[in-house]
């Protein structure tokens, strides 16, 4: 039981309420928390997954390449061309 609610029925209402599935949810924050230190730090990316609760530096580029249409590293490497910083 999850809040008082069988895990279908949870999955069920999440999804009605947010539009989206606890695990789509899920990864939606994650991500958007490495876009934030792939922004604003100097951290591994390796680290940055492990942060973000990847379970490995491959999952989190594969879905962080799926939802931003870019790998991690690519993506930081833009953000610094985009700043002057390359």
């Amino acid at each position: 039981m999850v809040a008082g609610y069988s895990r279908f029925h949870f999955v069920r209402a999440f999804k009605h309420n947010t539009g989206v599935s606890p695990y789509a949810y899920v990864l939606r924050e994650r991500i958007a928390a490495a876009r934030e230190l792939l922004d604003h730090t100097a951290l591994p990316i390796a680290e940055v997954a492990q942060r973000c609760g990847f379970s490995t530096h491959a999952h989190f580029s594969t879905r962080f390449r799926e939802a931003s249409g870019v790998t991690p590293a690519d993506y930081r490497r833009r953000l610094i061309r985009s700043s002057g910083g390359g």
